[in-house]
């Protein structure tokens, strides 16, 4: 996959969220990660705009391992990608949403209802640039 997260700092005596995810699936490290079902993530994809924020995978899970469980980050600051389908630059202090696979948009009201809230960007950032987020936390 591309435009995976980068971790710019992690919150100091913070742990990872354990979640489920499927066997028999594969997951990058620092792939934004959907919340689906009984804390079951997801890899973002094409239609993971306005679903719930599942965390960053904070490791690799190889499909056919064995493992039914993921670590995903909730708290810190990451680098992620303004979607491409962005109509305006995100303004620092804006909410961010899914919007694709390991893309972002401004969060719409809507969506703050339904747990798609990722983070606030700290910085400006037009269509397909790299900016840097603070995660919602918890």
């Amino acid at each position: 996959m591309a435009n995976e997260a980068v971790i710019i700092e992690l919150v100091a005596g913070q742990n990872a969220v354990r979640r489920t995810c499927a066997d028999g699936v594969s997951i990058s490290k620092g792939t934004i990660c959907l919340l689906s079902g009984s804390n079951l993530v997801l890899a973002t994809n094409a239609v993971s705009t306005g679903k719930a924020f599942g965390g960053i995978a904070a490791h690799d899970k190889i499909a056919g391992d064995g493992s039914t469980n993921i670590s995903c980050w909730m708290d810190g600051v990451v680098d992620l990608t303004n979607a491409a389908t962005a109509v305006t630059a995100i303004v620092a202090g804006s909410g961010v949403s899914m919007s694709g696979a390991n893309l972002v948009k401004y969060v719409t009201a809507g969506e703050l209802l339904t747990g798609a809230l990722i983070g606030y960007s700290e910085e400006e950032a037009a269509v397909n640039d790299v900016f840097r987020v603070r995660l919602r936390g918890k």
